[in-house]
């Protein structure tokens, strides 16, 4: 072989070990960010908790005096009896809702109470 073809064989080579190279730097870096963004993804799953759905109650105010707070569309039976102290839960604008133990009552005031001790002691 002459020096020409020598020169033309060693470009050549160069050139492909150039291409070769480029192709592994390629596939590299789509590995590289094909693994950090599975992570980030993992990541981001794994960092917000699931919350199960939990159907909310609510609350309505029932019986024939408006005494009662109950779970709407639960079964409800009253006595149909009246007391004074009944007219404390709409006079101080007592909340009827969902307390700390998931079942529906009457959230405690110091105006709730003390209008129901009040009426006690003065009809009894």
């Amino acid at each position: 072989m002459n020096k020409q073809n020598d020169e033309e064989v060693k470009i050549f080579v160069w050139l492909m070990l150039g291409f070769g190279a480029l192709i592994v730097i390629v596939v590299v870096i789509i590995i590289f960010f094909s693994i950090f963004s599975f992570r980030i993804g993992n990541e981001s799953v794994d960092s917000v908790p699931v919350q199960p759905t939990v159907k909310q109650k609510s609350c309505i105010v029932a019986g024939c005096s408006n005494q009662l707070c109950v779970e709407k569309g639960g079964d409800i039976s009253s006595t149909c009896e009246f007391k004074e102290e009944y007219a404390c839960y709409s006079k101080t604008r007592a909340v009827c809702e969902v307390q700390g133990d998931g079942n529906c009552g009457w959230t405690p005031s110091d105006e709730l109470t003390l209008c129901i001790k009040e009426t006690r002691k003065n009809s009894g």
